[in-house]
């Protein structure tokens, strides 16, 4: 497979359907796409030009991934977009964590907090930020919520 340049891949997202004005894409030996847009689809996108545009060979011993030739597609959010959410959500960790009882992790407590946000933001940026915020709170707040547990926290 010829190495996709990054128009080729802009393109590609805009056939389907996909409007690429808040993605950035480089092409180098990856194809590396960032997402400026928290309410895009990085599921979806991530399945369409890993199933276009990556290619790699396995030994067929070892399972080990070949030197040379292959394309990986990475694909993440803005990181300063998810500080920004995280901003955007700071103030609603203390009353959401109010509301939780029991023992959890922080990554259940994110999972938790994005299942009750009505948020129209993805849920993987969502959650990330969500745990970001939750472990922000925690640093910078010592004193316990009354029947919370945070596991390796409290």
């Amino acid at each position: 497979m010829a190495k996709a340049g990054s128009k080729e891949v802009k393109n590609f997202l805009k056939s389907h359907g996909i409007e690429t004005k808040d993605i950035r894409v480089s092409s180098n030996s990856s194809i590396d796409v960032k997402l400026l847009d928290p309410r895009l689809d990085i599921d979806k996108i991530e399945e369409l030009l890993k199933n276009e545009f990556e290619s790699y060979q396995r030994d067929d011993a070892t399972g080990e991934i070949l030197s040379g030739g292959n394309t990986f597609v990475f694909i993440e959010y803005d990181y300063d977009l998810v500080k920004q959410i995280q901003e955007e959500i700071r103030g609603s960790i203390r009353p959401f964590l109010e509301k939780c009882s029991g023992h959890w992790d922080v990554s259940s407590l994110a999972k938790h907090y994005v299942d009750s946000s009505n948020s129209e933001y993805n849920a993987r940026i969502l959650r990330r930020a969500a745990q970001d915020a939750i472990y922000s709170f925690l640093r910078e707040n010592s004193e316990k919520i009354e029947g919370l547990t945070i596991v390796g926290w409290n």
